[in-house]
């Protein structure tokens, strides 16, 4: 299911039994340092909860609709929200509130194709005030069938509201072993996969 994605396996034991549970969380946080896979993992996930069969094996039409190599994400029940590019400067702006009420509006509607509608949203922690406040009524009266994957790399830049709304997963950099490990079994020389690692 994620046996590509090196590392986290507390967070992926926790999801593993969140796909075979009765009754779920709607709101789930991935919280740590750039770059350590959440995004990955959290795109892994979604694809699993839409599967047809909960392993995100690739061989029903939710998965083939969910194609993580290629990033096309034409899920019906998928929706990605992330920070926009100004065009001027070029520079990410803070999720605004007019992103949050489009998806407020979306929240509306059930699932069409999976029993659930799964929605990530990048950088959460970049979320100006009034967006935040809108979107804790959203988690306040959470959309029946969905599944809401929040990312951010500082929590403490989070309403305590919203994080008293969440379930929590901290990420803490891979170790270097595991890194090194996977280098060497990639054909690169242990002494240069030793730095490498260590690098990473």
């Amino acid at each position: 299911m994620w046996d590509n994605i090196l590392g986290h396996k507390s967070q992926k034991d926790f999801l593993e039994r969140y796909l075979l549970a009765q009754e779920r969380p709607h709101a789930l946080l991935f919280v740590g340092a750039e770059g350590l896979g959440k995004k990955q993992l959290a795109l892994a996930f979604a694809k699993a909860l839409l599967c047809a069969s909960h392993t995100g094996s690739d061989h029903c039409e939710a998965c083939r609709l969910m194609n993580l190599e290629d990033g096309n994400f034409s899920h019906p029940d998928f929706l990605l929200v992330q920070r926009e590019q100004d065009e001027k400067t070029g520079r990410y702006k803070d999720i605004s509130k007019e992103q949050i009420a489009d998806l407020i509006s979306k929240s509306a509607f059930a699932p069409v194709m999976s029993a659930t509608k799964v929605c990530i949203i990048e950088d959460v922690d970049r979320m100006s005030l009034v967006a935040a406040n809108s979107f804790l009524k959203l988690l306040e009266e959470p959309p029946e069938g969905w599944v809401l994957v929040l990312l951010a790399t500082d929590e403490n830049k989070l309403l305590t509201t919203i994080l008293s709304r969440v379930v929590c997963l901290r990420f803490q950099p891979v170790p270097v072993e595991l890194v090194e490990s996977l280098l060497v079994s990639k054909g690169i020389e242990p002494v240069q996969a030793e730095v490498l690692a260590r690098i990473s």
